[in-house]
């Protein structure tokens, strides 16, 4: 053997030679992979970015907060000025809810295009009813004689207030009163509608319903404000996706669609009935919604993000 011919041989079974190579193409072969990669990653942020254009047009997410009884009271205290006691007024509010809620309702789901995505959005058309007892204003050390029982509200969150379709009134103890633009502070952010109740003091009960008809996208969420909170939500999406801290009790699913049901106790949920000014149960209260997304059966962008990864 020529020293040559040694030389071949000795890079032929050389194994660190070997592993190089195998280096070399591996490295060779990720740039297409980063390129395809890239390509996925920049189409499913233009899909993300066109559902929220969409959205912000046609109504976000929607959820529904509340309703609540709003109460109006003063509190009076004396200050010393000057070597003289002076009485003070404060206006604050009590928050009640309500005993009994029930929500039904549908939901339309249909697609909207922007550019070559398709984004489904909703219509939904609810009706609520329930009923208050009487606020407990010994329990959180109210004067009764302080309530201002005729500026009661009945206030609503709202999400996305502008994808409201129709102008709503609620029945309150056989009477009406129309919803005004703003929840007036009962829920983070302000977003939301009122009406101006009339409460009498010595009513044992306040019982209420109205319609709400709303577009929305991605989903539709409801909070279970009263001791026993009750939804039924009917849609034509056959893909439902049910999220939030309570699944429905019962559900049934089909290609026209599904029907879900819900009914929830107030006891699994981390905030009271009732509070005063200065409570913040912003938190739980986001953390206790329940309700569906109309989910897209097949995301191509993320299965086509999981072929390149594996």
């Amino acid at each position: 053997m020529t020293s040559i011919e040694g030389w071949v041989f000795s890079v032929h079974n050389s194994k660190l030679l070997r592993l190089c190579m195998v280096g070399t193409l591996t490295l060779v072969l990720l740039i297409p992979v980063a390129m395809i990669s890239f390509l996925v990653s920049e189409r499913h942020e233009r899909r993300d970015t066109a559902i929220a254009e969409v959205s912000e047009k046609w109504g976000r997410a929607q959820t529904i907060t509340g309703p609540a009884l709003v109460l109006p009271y003063i509190v009076r205290r004396v200050e010393t000025v000057n070597g003289r006691g002076m009485v003070r007024t404060d206006s604050r509010q009590a928050v009640f809810l309500p005993k009994r809620l029930r929500v039904t309702g549908r939901i339309d789901s249909e697609s909207r295009s922007r550019g070559i995505f398709s984004v489904s959005v909703y219509r939904t058309d609810l009706s609520v009813e329930g009923e208050f007892g009487r606020p407990s204003l010994p329990e959180l050390g109210i004067d009764p004689e302080s309530i201002q029982w005729g500026r009661a509200q009945l206030a609503i969150g709202i999400t996305d207030v502008r994808a409201l379709r129709d102008q709503t009134a609620v029945t309150w103890n056989g009477g009406q009163a129309h919803f005004l633009p703003g929840a007036n502070g009962f829920v983070e952010g302000g977003s939301g509608i009122h009406a101006l109740v009339a409460a009498a003091a010595n009513d044992s009960s306040f019982k209420f319903s109205f319609p709400l008809s709303l577009n929305g996208s991605v989903g539709l969420y409801l909070t279970p404000f009263a001791e026993e909170t009750s939804a039924q939500l009917t849609s034509n999406s056959p893909f439902p996706n049910f999220q939030g801290n309570w699944l429905p009790a019962e559900r049934t699913i089909s290609p026209t669609g599904f029907d879900a049901k819900w009914s929830i106790s107030y006891l699994g949920r981390d905030y009271p009935q009732w509070w005063s000014s200065g409570a913040d149960f912003s938190k739980p209260i986001r953390a206790s919604r329940f309700g569906v997304e109309m989910a897209d059966p097949v995301d191509y962008y993320r299965m086509a993000d999981r072929s390149v990864k594996y």
